[in-house]
């Protein structure tokens, strides 16, 4: 073959069958001493909100109750979502109660044959 042929850059190369050495070479065993990560140290330094202090850090009646309400409607929209997945779960264990395997659908075709 030549030298730019498809035999000839798919052959192996003579440098992998040379040194048969490292075939019997174990791994190193792990070390128990490992270091912490390094960027774990960094893990919560990220922008942070400052915290409120004194008369701010308290929530006016009005706030309180938007906040409440707020609070409410996210309990609804829960309760609304959970019916909706139970629901669609149901629909979907009697799409897959009417499926059929090919045995099946191929028995069927027989019997009307």
């Amino acid at each position: 073959p030549s030298l730019h042929s498809r035999a000839a850059r798919r052959a192996t190369s003579p440098s992998i069958n040379t040194d048969k050495s490292l075939k019997d070479v174990q791994p190193p065993s792990e070390s128990l001493n490992q270091r912490p990560s390094v960027l774990g140290l960094y893990q919560n330094a990220g922008v942070n909100k400052k915290a409120k202090r004194g008369r701010k850090a308290v929530l006016s009646s009005r706030a309180r109750r938007r906040h409440e309400r707020g609070l409410e409607r996210a309990e609804e929209i829960l309760d609304r979502t959970a019916v909706k997945v139970s629901r669609s779960k149901d629909s979907a264990r009697n799409i897959d109660g009417r499926k059929k395997t090919w045995d099946e659908i191929n028995a069927s075709a027989k019997e009307k044959e």
